[in-house]
């Protein structure tokens, strides 16, 4: 074989390969915590910062997900929502971010909603919830 005839082959070994990514899910791997969250009203806030706990996987996946297209994602997501006297989520929405990923941000405002908090407080119980989202 000639230089001209390895480096064909080796160009079209190499376009065999990539086409072979396109469409597939790569898997990024990113972390998510939490920071000091804040809220309005007479809720036990262990119990609030339980219940989004158990949740963590949802929202993980959320920025997960999206790592498959953006594989720098990274930042703050601070959410904000109420929810009543029965648990349930009222509002929901995101007060602030350095995502800048409405996909992402979507998800996690879903994931809020589909919360069902501890009921019996006496009000609404207004919360803001940062989550902080890294490349691990």
């Amino acid at each position: 074989m000639n230089r001209s005839s390895i480096v064909c082959l080796f160009c079209f070994l190499l376009g065999i390969m990539l086409l072979g990514c396109v469409g597939k899910n790569l898997d990024f791997d990113g972390d998510v915590s939490t920071s000091q969250m804040q809220f309005t009203g007479d809720a036990d806030p262990s119990i609030i910062e339980k219940s989004i706990r158990n949740h963590l996987g949802q929202i993980k996946w959320c920025y997960e997900r999206e790592l498959n297209a953006f594989p720098t994602l990274e930042g703050k997501v601070t959410t904000i929502f109420t929810f009543d006297r029965s648990g349930l989520v009222q509002e929901a929405g995101i007060k602030e971010s350095t995502v800048n990923n409405e996909e992402m941000q979507n998800c996690i405002v879903k994931t809020i909603v589909s919360i069902k908090f501890p009921s019996g407080s006496k009000d609404k119980i207004q919360v803001i919830y940062p989550f902080l989202f890294k490349l691990r």
